[in-house]
């Protein structure tokens, strides 16, 4: 068999994740049955956070679990309708020391297959709880029961139309070196016997003889042919055990399997998972120099990893057919007079209906907004209209113009009810010019101090101190904006 050294991360201690070593630790105090099930060859880049957590929970301890999740801040989370797997629970965390999620995959029955349809479903949770074992400050499955799985699963996945797909996006070979590392790593440290007891105990089913063909054909490199001819010998001796019938398994892992290479090929990105609490609107606000925009990309890159995200900028809102024609005529109508002085005390008709516009966009993108938070969705909003910022994003035909369109814009505006939860990015309004040079100082003073002078007690802004430096700012923001999902 092709030899393969550990990865250094693997031997090296472990830097663990506070917030993981915090959940294994009450888990502990609440005598709480588990056990990390799978890949432990790898368990301490899980613990440091660094790939998921596989954890088979005590179906009796279900719901003390859930509890001892939500007490730590994590969050549950409900992927694509093609990737929901019953019994499995998908729970993040958000852990402040590394600055990354925790992903919790709960196991409350063991339900495996090819990662495309998942299709069957071995009894086996009691007896791979009850011969667990402590290694550091987790519990793992015996290695003796891990091989078992692990031959299972990995024979399982075997699929000619997967192959094609790997080697077309270039994981074909990693994906045969992580079979021969896990693979050595369980075989350096099975009990032979107690190989055999698991086998002829827990897994009947299975032909001793079998199981070491199997075995054999992980440890090499061999044809396809074969693979597909030992895979279709474990689905025959799985049969009792599978979710659907194998006619209906093949048809929808053949048309999730196009269409996951077809996202590859066109660098599509997968559907993120949307929170079981439903959808939000966070809206950030600032001045200029306050970091605002910088901000909202980085908390929509990171959110966006793992959970479905929509970004909207509602400051510069899609231009309508109607707003583009107005806009275009005003130009016009600059160009032939020669003069700009439609921003004096009564702007003319069509700078005025060109402000109605732009209300008018703005509402239709928070009307869109509002549905995909409807939906599920976390939207990041850059910029939004507030009832006290007037310099920013709030009606400009003066009042003293009267007419139809003053009442019609505020209307648009009124409309626009607050977000779930706004984030305002406070600067210094002197840092504020000094972060701003090529702009005019009297304008970013001006809407800089704007936000000072504003009471926010009674609202449900969440003041952010955007004097500091932009690592400081993005922190203290991740952290609220966790809190506030």
């Amino acid at each position: 068999m092709q030899e393969l050294k550990m990865p250094e991360k693997t031997r090296r201690a472990s830097k663990d994740s506070g917030l993981i070593t915090r959940l294994l630790e009450t888990l502990d105090a609440d005598n709480i049955q588990y056990c990390h099930w799978k890949s432990n060859w790898r368990i301490g880049q899980w613990l440091e956070g660094k790939g998921d957590l596989d954890l088979l929970i005590g179906r009796h301890d279900i719901t003390k679990f859930a509890a001892v999740l939500s007490g730590l801040g994590f969050k549950k989370a409900i992927p694509p309708r093609e990737k929901e797997v019953p019994g499995v629970v998908n729970f993040y965390g958000y852990d402040p020391k590394i600055q990354d999620f925790i992903n919790v995959h709960a196991h409350y029955q063991l339900v495996f297959g090819n990662e495309l349809t998942n299709n069957y479903r071995l009894p086996v949770e009691r007896s791979l709880l009850a011969g667990s074992n402590r290694e550091g400050i987790i519990f793992v499955a015996s290695h003796e029961m891990e091989l078992v799985l692990f031959v299972i699963r990995t024979v399982l996945k075997f699929s000619a139309l997967e192959r094609l797909g790997k080697a077309l996006i270039g994981e074909r070979a990693n994906c045969e070196k992580k079979i021969f590392g896990e693979l050595n790593y369980l075989e350096d440290r099975v009990d032979p016997e107690k190989l055999e007891s698991v086998l002829h105990e827990q897994f009947q089913f299975l032909d001793k003889q079998f199981f070491n063909e199997c075995l054999a054909l992980l440890g090499q490199k061999s044809s396809l042919l074969k693979k597909m001819e030992l895979n279709f010998k474990m689905k025959k001796a799985l049969s009792d055990y599978s979710r659907s019938h194998f006619l209906i398994e093949h048809l929808t892992r053949a048309k999730r399997g196009l269409i996951k290479v077809g996202r590859k090929l066109l660098r599509k990105k997968n559907p993120g998972k949307r929170f079981e609490g439903g959808g939000m609107l966070l809206a950030f606000v600032g001045g200029d120099g306050a970091g605002k925009t910088t901000s909202v990309n980085e908390i929509s890159k990171w959110l966006s990893r793992k959970f479905e995200v929509r970004n909207a900028h509602l400051g510069k809102p899609p231009k309508s057919f109607l707003t583009l024609l107005v806009g275009a005529v005003l130009k016009i109508r600059r160009k032939l007079s020669g003069s700009s002085d439609e921003f004096g005390s009564k702007p003319i008709f069509l700078q005025r209906l060109r402000w109605l516009c732009t209300a008018r966009d703005r509402y239709r993108l928070y009307k869109r907004i509002r549905r995909d938070a409807a939906n599920g969705l976390i939207v990041i909003c850059d910029r939004y209209p507030i009832p006290n910022l007037n310099l920013m994003d709030a009606p400009k035909i003066p009042d003293e113009t009267g007419g139809r369109l003053v009442r019609i814009e505020k209307r648009f505006y009124r409309n626009i009810l607050p977000p779930e939860q706004l984030f305002v990015l406070r600067v210094e309004p002197n840092t504020a010019v000094d972060r701003k040079p090529d702009e005019p100082s009297p304008y970013v003073f001006r809407r800089s101090k704007e936000l000072w002078k504003i009471d926010w007690r009674d609202s449900n802004a969440c003041l952010i101190d955007a004097n500091r430096p932009l690592d400081s700012v993005l922190s203290d923001l991740r952290n609220r904006v966790w809190a506030s999902l």
